[in-house]
C-alpha cells in the first residue's frame, strides 16, 4: 500500500525489546544506576536513590503477588506527591496488574466518577488522600483489598508487611505480559468535552511513552517538572529521565515561586511546565534565578509567539522546545534539544513511527503544507482504546481525531494552532485566539490572558478577554485595553466581548488555563445581568458592560 504524499511520517526508528513488557523494560534501565539520586522532594529535601528505589519496587511487586494480585488485576493508588508514587506504580506493573492513579486534588464528584469506570480491585492509600476521601470511598464494594502507604493497620494492609522479603533486585523477573493486548496503565482524559474517558494503554504504548530518542544530552543532569504524575505527561517525561539515570526535583506545592526556588537552589538543567509558566517567566525581572537552564520544554497547549520572543529575549542562552501529545498518544511529536533546524513556535516533526494528516474542517480532503486543518494521527503510540467505549474513534485509514487545528510546513515541522472546541467564529470569519492573545499579552500592563468566545444569536462567537494585570503596573483599564487590541486586528478580531480583569485565571493541576470555566463564568454573567444574547454583536452592545471583574 502506498501512503498519502500529503502525510507527515516520522524519520526516526525506536527499538522495542523482545519482551514488550513495560515494567521489565523500566527495571533493566533503573539496574544501570546504584547511588545517584533519582529524587529530591524539595520541600523537605529527602531524596530516594536508585538503589532504593528499585528496591522499593520489586520488594513490593513481590509482596503483592504472594497477597494475591494477578495479571489484569486493576490497581488504583490514591497519593499526594511523593517517592513512593513511581516506585509503587512500576511495582503494580511488574506484577502484570493495571496501574491508575488518582490526584489528591482530584475532588469528590471526579473522583467517584473516575473509580466507578475503573472499578480497582486492590486500592493503595497515603494516609493524606485517606483523610480527604476515606469516608467516601469506603463503602466502594468492588474494591476487595485496601493497602495503607503509611502504613495505618486501621485503613488498610500495611504496605510493609507486603514487603518483609528483601529481593535480589538483579534476580527479579516481572510477571509474563502480552505487550499488545495487556493494559499497563489507565489514565483519565480531561472531560472537556464531556464525561471524562478512561484511557487504556499498553506495554508497548507505555515503551513508546516513555522512549523519546534524541532527546536526551549529556549536559542534562537535574530535571524539574510539576510531577503530577496522575497525567500521561509528567509521568512519562519523568521515567524518560530515570531511564537515563538523572535526577528529578519537584515540590509538592509548585507554585510559580517554589519552582524558581527549585531551578536555583538545585541548578536545575531541564525543567518541563506548560506554557503559562513561560508566560510568567517572560515577565520575570531576575534572569540569574533560572541562569542554570539549558532548556526549557513546554506541552500541554499552544505556546504563544508573544511569549517565544520575550525569553529569547531576556534568555539568549535557554533552548526552548516543545512537544506535542495527549493522554490517547503520546508523543505524537517534539523538538530534539541538539538539532539546530528547529522552527520557531513549531511542536517539530512526528516520532515513534506516528503519521499525521492534516483534513479540512468542512470539505473532509487531506491539506498540504502550510494550510490549517485537523490533525489525524496513527500509529503504536496510540492507545488501546477507551474502556466500556463501543462508539467507532478511527476512520477508515485507522487515524484517530486529536480535536486540535493545526498545520506542517514544508519540512515537515508541525505547528498547533488551537483546539477545536476552543475555536471562535465571528460572522463567518474564524477569530485568531492566539493571535489576538498575544496582541494583550504585549501590553505591559497585562500578566496573562486567555480569550473565549461569547455566544451570540446573530453572530455566532464575540470574542472576549480574560486578563490578569501584571504586579508593580498600573492595571489598564478595559476600555483601554479593548480600544488597543481593536486598533491592531481586522473587524472580525475586535474584542466585542469585552475585557474582564480576574485576580486569577483558572488553571487546572498542570497549570493549563480551564478556558471552559472562563467561558461558563462569562455566560453566567450575562444571564445575571439579563442581557440578551440575541443580536449582541450588531450593536455592538457588550462595550459597555465590560467591567474590571475581580471574581476570579
Amino acid at each position: 500500500m502506498l501512503n498519502n504524499p500529503l502525510y507527515i511520517m516520522s524519520d526516526q526508528e525506536t527499538l522495542l525489546p523482545a519482551h514488550c513488557h513495560f515494567g521489565k523494560y523500566m527495571l533493566d534501565c533503573l539496574r544501570n544506576f546504584s547511588d545517584e539520586i533519582a529524587l529530591v522532594n524539595s520541600e523537605t529535601n529527602k531524596s530516594i536513590t536508585y538503589k532504593e528505589f528499585t528496591q522499593y519496587a520489586v520488594d513490593l511487586s513481590y509482596g503483592l503477588h504472594h497477597l494475591g494480585m494477578r495479571r489484569g488485576d486493576v490497581v488504583a493508588l490514591g497519593s499526594e506527591r511523593r517517592h513512593e508514587f513511581l516506585p509503587t506504580m512500576l511495582a503494580v506493573v511488574m506484577s502484570g496488574a493495571t496501574f491508575t492513579s488518582l490526584d489528591y486534588d482530584e475532588g469528590q464528584v471526579p473522583l467517584l466518577q473516575k473509580l466507578n469506570q475503573i472499578k480497582p480491585k486492590y486500592f493503595i492509600h497515603t494516609d493524606l488522600f485517606w483523610q480527604r476521601y476515606g469516608k467516601m470511598i469506603k463503602p466502594l464494594d468492588f474494591i476487595e483489598t485496601w493497602i495503607s502507604l503509611d502504613d495505618s493497620a486501621d485503613t488498610g494492609i500495611p504496605v510493609s508487611t507486603l514487603m518483609e522479603t528483601s529481593v535480589d533486585v538483579n534476580l527479579f523477573e516481572p510477571i509474563e505480559v502480552n505487550g499488545k493486548t495487556d493494559v499497563a496503565v489507565a489514565q483519565y482524559t480531561s472531560g472537556t468535552t464531556g464525561t471524562s474517558k478512561v484511557v487504556l494503554s499498553n506495554h508497548i504504548n507505555c515503551i513508546l511513552m516513555s522512549a523519546k530518542p534524541g532527546l536526551m544530552k549529556d549536559t542534562f543532569k537535574i530535571m524539574s517538572c510539576r510531577a503530577t504524575w496522575t497525567s500521561n505527561y509528567d509521568c512519562f517525561f519523568t521515567i524518560t529521565f530515570l531511564m537515563f539515570g538523572r535526577t528529578i526535583v519537584y515540590h509538592p506545592e509548585p507554585t510559580y515561586e517554589n519552582i524558581l526556588n527549585d531551578i536555583l537552589k538545585y541548578q536545575v538543567n531541564f525543567a518541563v511546565y506548560e506554557p503559562s509558566f513561560l508566560t510568567l517567566l517572560s515577565k520575570q525581572e531576575d534572569v540569574e534565578t533560572t541562569k542554570s537552564l539549558q532548556v526549557f520544554f513546554s506541552a500541554g497547549s499552544a505556546l504563544r509567539r508573544e511569549v517565544i520572543n520575550k525569553i529569547m529575549e531576556r534568555y539568549p542562552k535557554l533552548q526552548l522546545l516543545q512537544g506535542y501529545g495527549m493522554t490517547e498518544g503520546n508523543p505524537l511529536s517534539f523538538e530534539k534539544p541538539h538539532f539546530f533546524g528547529n522552527r520557531l513556535g513549531s511542536v517539530g516533526k512526528p516520532c515513534h513511527y506516528t503519521t499525521i494528516k492534516i483534513i479540512d474542517r468542512s470539505s473532509r480532503r487531506v491539506l498540504g503544507p502550510n494550510q490549517q486543518g485537523e490533525i489525524w494521527f496513527r500509529g503504536p503510540v496510540l492507545m488501546k482504546g477507551y474502556l466500556n467505549y463501543k462508539d467507532e474513534i478511527l476512520d477508515t485509514e485507522g487515524f484517530f481525531n486529536t480535536g486540535d487545528l493545526g498545520y506542517y510546513d514544508d519540512d515537515h515541522f508541525l505547528f498547533i494552532v488551537n483546539r477545536a472546541k476552543d475555536s471562535i467564529v465571528y460572522d463567518g470569519f474564524e477569530v485568531g485566539v492566539v493571535d489576538l492573545e498575544n496582541l494583550l499579552l504585549r501590553h505591559g500592563g497585562v500578566r496573562e490572558a486567555c480569550v473565549v468566545g461569547a455566544p451570540d444569536a446573530v453572530y455566532g462567537d464575540l470574542p472576549a478577554a480574560f486578563v490578569v494585570a501584571a504586579p508593580g503596573a498600573p492595571a489598564p483599564a478595559p476600555d483601554e485595553l479593548r480600544a488597543y487590541v481593536d486598533s491592531l486586528v481586522a473587524p472580525h478580531m475586535r474584542l466585542r466581548g469585552g475585557v474582564r480583569f480576574l485576580d486569577a485565571l483558572p488553571k487546572n493541576k498542570r497549570g493549563k488555563i480551564l478556558r471552559e470555566s472562563l467561558k461558563n463564568l462569562l455566560i453566567h454573567e450575562l444571564k445575571t445581568d439579563g442581557i440578551e444574547q440575541r443580536g449582541l454583536g450588531c450593536t455592538d452592545g457588550m462595550a459597555t458592560k465590560t467591567r474590571n471583574s475581580k471574581t476570579g
